[in-house]
């Protein structure tokens, strides 16, 4: 028999949790899941540790790559996965035992593409949860219940994988894939999905654990000398590109555009003053797919400037804050890390671990 449920799972050196994460699968209430283990490269005990418990449990499937990132790892995963449906799991967080169940019922009974659940957030300290009280109020489920998805709520949808159930029927005819980087590569396989289907539901229980631990690939994107901090740009890259060339990125593009430029602001109060030129340039290569007249009709003064190719107008803005209006000064760069500008815009956006 098929499963019904594909779990998938990257793990790059994670032996001192993956015995944890593992069990929690292997207990789940819900039997009749496969457990697709991408071993990434470790160079630790993780293949071991995958081995020993896939020797017992043969739900349980191991790919061994090369070390290539999360993005691939998934990627390899998708090809094999025989499930209807799909979920994820991070090799540091466990599953409550009733999620698969809960999550499948839900996705059965209420006749949705899509539902998400709520988390639980284990911090180790106090300090991680103070640097990273935005990210874990993002990582909480802010939509109950049966949702449409029109624009308002697409924009407010959080991208991250690991509380999910997707339908595998609707990943494989619509070939979404993961983009091959190693930060933010989750945010646009959630976008592109939900730009897909109509209807998704929030389900008000607490069936993931996540941990935040400060040593993901993600927190370490979060620091402006970091290689991968401008992930987000090529991801997004990739989402507006896939719709285009579909040809419904027009339907989409008014939700699309105030995640663009919610994710510039944050990458511009993040890098400092020597990554603006980058900003810029990486943004232009994405609007290359949106009119400008599309552009000069929204409120988004830096994407226009982008467009138009205006660096000095750009500069100079952000050097003023952007404070032209009491509603401008409130949401300006040098207020950007405030907590009521951050509720507001749902920030957090790029805060997930890869």
């Amino acid at each position: 028999m098929l499963p019904k449920i594909s779990i998938i799972m990257p793990v790059y050196n994670s032996e001192s949790t993956i015995e944890e994460t593992i069990a929690s699968l292997k207990q789940q209430t819900f039997s009749n899941i496969e457990i697709i283990c991408v071993n990434d490269g470790s160079t630790d005990k993780s293949r071991d540790i995958l081995e020993k418990n896939a020797l017992n449990d043969d739900r349980i499937k191991i790919i061994n790559q090369v070390n290539s990132g999360p993005a691939a790892a998934r990627n390899a995963a998708l090809k094999v996965a025989s499930g209807e449906y799909l979920m994820f799991c991070d090799s540091d967080d466990t599953y409550e035992p009733n999620m698969c169940k809960r999550m499948l019922e839900t996705i059965e009974q209420e006749h949705v593409d899509l539902v998400m659940c709520d988390t639980k957030i284990n911090v180790t300290s106090k300090n991680l949860r103070t640097r990273y009280a935005s990210r874990l109020d993002y990582n909480k489920l802010n939509m109950f219940g049966k949702i449409r998805l029109d624009n308002e709520n697409r924009q407010n949808v959080r991208v991250t994988l690991w509380n999910k159930i997707f339908k595998k029927e609707i990943v494989d005819k619509n070939n979404i894939t993961f983009p091959i980087l190693y930060t933010t590569e989750d945010d646009a396989f959630t976008l592109i999905y939900i730009t897909l289907i109509e209807n998704a539901y929030g389900l008000n229980e607490q069936l993931y654990n996540y941990n935040v631990r400060g040593d993901s690939l993600t927190d370490t994107a979060l620091h402006k000398d970091s290689k991968n901090m401008m992930d987000i740009f090529h991801s997004l890259y990739f989402v507006f590109e896939y719709l285009h060339t579909r040809n419904i990125l027009q339907k989409n593009i008014i939700w699309l555009l105030f995640v663009l430029n919610k994710c510039m602001y944050m990458k511009l109060n993040i890098a400092g003053k020597d990554k603006y030129r980058e900003i810029f340039e990486l943004t232009k290569n994405i609007l290359k797919f949106v009119s400008t007249d599309t552009i000069s009709n929204t409120s988004y003064k830096l994407l226009i400037y982008i467009k138009q190719d205006d660096y000095k107008k750009y500069n100079s803005f952000i050097k003023n804050q952007g404070a032209e209006t009491p509603a401008q000064k409130l949401f300006s760069l040098k207020n950007f890390g405030n907590k009521k500008v951050l509720k507001i815009l749902g920030i957090g956006f790029s805060f997930d671990r890869g």
